[in-house]
């Protein structure tokens, strides 16, 4: 799950960078494994972005989504996929500075 302003430019610049997390761990397993939650056999940054598995939203939106019970946690991987260094600060920021702090209160 990533953080954006602007979660469109988030999935236009990193895209497929996640693209290529999820087919990397894809590649690994071997057939029986354990399902995990966060896989995604996406071919393309359309599909992956339409699955869901993995999720930008604004502040407000994940503020939102876990309020109302439709995020139990929320779990971030800033170094997915080789993300370039400016989303990935941003969406830590976004979570450390605006998230977590509107859920303690």
């Amino acid at each position: 799950m990533f953080c954006a302003a602007d979660p469109d430019a988030f999935w236009d610049r990193c895209g497929e960078h996640l693209l290529a997390d999820a087919q990397g761990y894809e590649a690994w397993r071997q057939p029986g494994e354990i399902v995990s939650h966060v896989r995604d056999r996406s071919t393309s940054v359309e599909e992956m972005r339409a699955a869901g598995v993995y999720a930008v939203f604004t502040a407000e939106e994940l503020i939102e989504r876990a309020r109302s019970g439709e995020l139990r946690f929320i779990t971030t991987h800033p170094a997915c996929g080789g993300l370039p260094t400016d989303p990935s600060w941003e969406s830590l920021r976004l979570l450390c500075e605006t998230v977590i702090p509107a859920l303690a209160a």
